[in-house]
């Protein structure tokens, strides 16, 4: 039959002290708790990849892991891949890093209460202030955490990426929205070891995708490179990126439902949809356009944040109009087919902009149109440098306080 609880620990001496204390239920994640910081995460906790199957068996965890920091962040990562709603976590007394410290302590009884009386993680969207009163104190003590660099230094003055937030990207045809977009998931698989789900209709055949992501890790053209370069370019693909296959058509329901798959098999951190006008929509109606892009917009923005993920929807503008000067003005969210919450309900808005004379220009232009989190980012536009010849990457080509140059990536 399926066990009704299992609980986790870090160690085998661990296992065996719950055994003690009658939780026969128990197992031991393989090496203990990863460094943390540690880059390869995802690796190390492939673990939970192997044994997915069986994991989803499971109603309900108990985690009781090491009171220390490589225990913390391992608790979050458990909690973040086996779901909030399957979790209950145990509160190791004062001076007891873990179950053997506190049978050794206090004895069998105490231990067996600690686990009876684990808590459960706080429901989604129901909170009191003392279940994050810790992240209140360390944001008075230490100030907030920045979030991660794009890769071009230029670029993080206006934006940069966390976890949990939704970012819109939009700009005319040809002018590398989906180019700057997979240029800026190559960084962040590079730089933070970040795994990311990819729903490009607009890429496929996705070998073509991968080649091109290929490309911009190695910054140079494809048929440029070495039998060994691309066989390690293989090996990095396919542990950092996962295509949402097109054997079908995918409604934004499917889509996520995908997604959270590939977060708690293989703990991905970034999904790109790419472009929103291929998703399969299913308007009723009963729905009026601008209703049911609220309710889209709402349903990624929840999704980013309850499982720590950043998305980024790529999407078209509608046709745009010269202004009375005879010139094409710079779109924006607003500029969006559909409705004006594809800017109101977004964290990030950013326009990728070449110019009307793109054919002949390397200049890209960032724009920052909207930024929620004034910690992290600011509206404003930084320059970058196409280099298609490098395997079609950027670089910034202005200058930021002095400090980059365009030899700068």
């Amino acid at each position: 039959g399926i066990v009704p609880v299992v609980t986790v620990v870090e160690g085998e001496i661990d296992k065996l002290s719950l055994a003690v204390a009658g939780t026969w239920a128990c197992v031991s994640v393989p090496d203990g708790a990863p460094p943390v910081g540690s880059k390869d995460l995802a690796i190390k906790l492939d673990y939970l990849e192997k044994s997915q199957d069986l994991l989803d068996k499971i109603p309900q965890f108990v985690l009781a892991v090491d009171n220390d920091e490589p225990g913390e962040a391992l608790e979050q990562e458990l909690i973040r891949r086996l779901g909030p709603d399957r979790c209950a976590r145990v509160v190791w007394p004062e001076g007891c890093k873990d179950a053997n410290e506190v049978l050794l302590k206090y004895g069998v009884e105490t231990l067996r209460e600690m686990i009876q009386n684990a808590k459960p993680v706080p429901l989604r969207g129901v909170m009191r202030l003392e279940e994050f009163e810790e992240e209140v104190r360390a944001l008075y003590h230490h100030g907030m955490e920045k979030g991660l660099s794009t890769g071009w230094a230029n670029v993080d003055t206006i934006y940069t990426i966390r976890p949990g937030h939704l970012t819109v990207v939009t700009g005319i045809p040809s002018h590398g929205k989906s180019t700057w977009v997979d240029a800026l998931c190559v960084e962040l698989a590079n730089h933070h070891d970040w795994r990311i789900g990819m729903f490009s209709p607009e890429n496929y055949p996705y070998y073509l995708h991968a080649k091109n992501l290929i490309e911009k890790v190695w910054q140079k053209p494809f048929e440029q490179l070495t039998a060994e370069e691309m066989e390690q370019g293989l090996v990095w693909g396919n542990e950092r990126f996962f295509w949402i296959g097109m054997e079908e058509e995918f409604t934004l329901e499917k889509l996520l439902a995908q997604a959270k798959g590939l977060v708690r098999r293989f703990g991905i951190r970034g999904l790109v949809l790419d472009p929103w006008n291929e998703i399969e929509h299913l308007r009723t109606e009963r729905w009026s356009e601008t209703e049911y892009i609220s309710s889209c917009m709402s349903q990624l923005r929840n999704f980013a944040r309850i499982h720590q993920v950043h998305v980024w929807l790529v999407a078209h503008p509608t046709k745009l109009y010269r202004t009375k000067d005879g010139k094409y003005p710079i779109p924006g969210p607003y500029d969006i087919s559909g409705s004006a919450h594809f800017r109101n309900k977004t964290d990030w808005c950013l326009t990728i902009w070449r110019g009307l004379d793109y054919a002949k220009s390397r200049e890209v232009q960032v724009h920052c149109q909207k930024a929620r989190f004034r910690e992290f980012g600011q509206i404003g536009m930084q320059i970058l440098e196409w280099l298609p010849e490098r395997g079609g990457i950027y670089r910034p080509s202005v200058a930021v306080d002095g400090e980059i140059t365009t030899d700068d990536l």
